[in-house]
């Protein structure tokens, strides 16, 4: 065989290697699968559908790895701080309280005062008289729900601030502890009790509590 045909040799080789392998790709994508192929384009075919193989197996563990790695927020501790807010009574039925009477509510309250946290251990006072107590309602079992939600309404550059809170806890009739709404911004509270030993308290509180501080 001479030079010239060795090199149409290659050449005719080299054009059936192209042709096969655009058959291949065809056929990855959906095109209709090409003649069985022996020798060189079997070989070409195989190590083809391993490195396809090889792919897919690695973009799998990506995601799986990935998918198990994704980061957590960690909940956000609270700092609660005790807040006070004056309050005064306005009207009083089943109670020896004068419409006028020194009140008092307290209650703890996330010093952050962004997530809108219920206050807890709230307590109602009036001329050194408790008239609710969460923890003695607690205490005292029974059905009993609760809902609220307290927020930072002003702080001062010496690091104190001030709140406002809504608060409500309901029972049953039959409790012996009194039922309590409290909306500072609205500047009402009412604390009333049901069954034998009926009472009904209505206060005016200050929309804020008293500056506290929340260093």
């Amino acid at each position: 065989m001479t030079y010239r045909d060795e090199q149409e040799a290659l050449r005719a080789e080299n054009q059936s290697l192209r042709a096969e392998l655009e058959q291949l790709k065809q056929s990855s994508a959906g095109a209709p699968p090409p003649a069985a192929r022996t020798g060189a384009g079997a070989r070409i075919a195989v190590v083809v559908a391993i490195g396809a193989m090889t792919m897919v197996f690695a973009v799998l563990v990506v995601l799986i790895s990935s998918s198990g790695r994704r980061p957590r927020t960690p909940p956000r501790s609270v700092r609660w701080v005790g807040a006070t807010w004056e309050a005064q009574v306005t009207t009083a039925a089943g109670i020896d309280l004068p419409a006028g009477a020194r009140c008092s509510i307290q209650a703890g309250v996330d010093a952050v005062g962004a997530s809108g946290e219920a206050p807890r251990e709230v307590r109602v006072l009036c001329n050194g008289r408790e008239l609710y107590s969460q923890g003695a309602a607690r205490a005292a079992g029974g059905s009993m729900m609760t809902s609220g939600q307290c927020r930072r309404m002003q702080l001062r550059s010496d690091d104190h601030a001030a709140y406002a809170c809504e608060f409500e806890e309901r029972g049953t009739e039959l409790r012996a502890y009194p039922r309590i709404a409290i909306d500072t911004t609205n500047r009402t509270a009412v604390i009333a009790r049901e069954g034998a030993s009926t009472m009904r308290v209505v206060l005016a509180v200050d929309a804020l509590s008293q500056f506290v501080s929340v260093r």
